[in-house]
């Protein structure tokens, strides 16, 4: 989109910039304050997804190794791959969520700096310029004890579920084994 054209048709006024960067600091002021208040709420939710969907599937690695012959693993098998399906989803929502909203904060710092390109105004432009700094000192991120709400967190989350069965099964493995010896 042409921002160029826009500044003549919606001329903006010191007034305005002063106005939009009093809005977005009292916008950044809200995130931090609903990430300090939903931190743990969304932290607890991703902790227990993770934990959830590492118990269902070591359980369903443990159902289809001791399966009995006269039991269907069918039913045990679709209903635990729907709840670690649920609990997948979850994580991927929260972080998707907070990735667009992050994302869209992005392109609002590009927009600014396209019309910041095209303003022939020195008063304007010296405002612009203060509003581009002070986006770009407090992007739109969403944290959570430390962590970026994004999909590097899922992946981590993912890593994490992996590296427990890992051991989960060696484990198992080592202790029947064991026992048999």
């Amino acid at each position: 989109m042409d921002y160029c054209g826009m500044s003549e048709t919606f001329p903006l006024v010191a007034n305005d910039q002063t106005f939009l960067r009093q809005v977005h600091l009292e916008l950044c002021r809200i995130l931090r304050k609903l990430c300090t208040s939903f931190g743990i709420q969304v932290t607890s939710e991703i902790g227990t997804s993770v934990i959830n969907i590492t118990g269902l599937l070591y359980n369903l690695y443990l159902h289809l190794l001791y399966q009995r012959q006269n039991q269907s693993p069918y039913d045990y098998t679709y209903i635990t791959i729907i709840l670690a399906t649920f609990y997948i989803l979850k994580i991927v929502l929260i972080n998707g969520v907070c990735k667009h909203a992050a994302d869209e904060g992005k392109k609002i710092i590009e927009i600014i700096r396209q019309i910041y390109g095209c303003c022939q105004d020195t008063d304007i432009r010296e405002e612009i310029q203060q509003f581009d700094l002070q986006i770009s000192q407090n992007p739109v991120e969403f944290f959570t004890f430390g962590l970026s709400l994004n999909y590097q967190l899922l992946t981590s989350c993912l890593t994490t579920v992996t590296t427990y069965m890992v051991i989960m099964v060696q484990m198992s493995i080592s202790m029947e084994s064991s026992k048999n010896s």
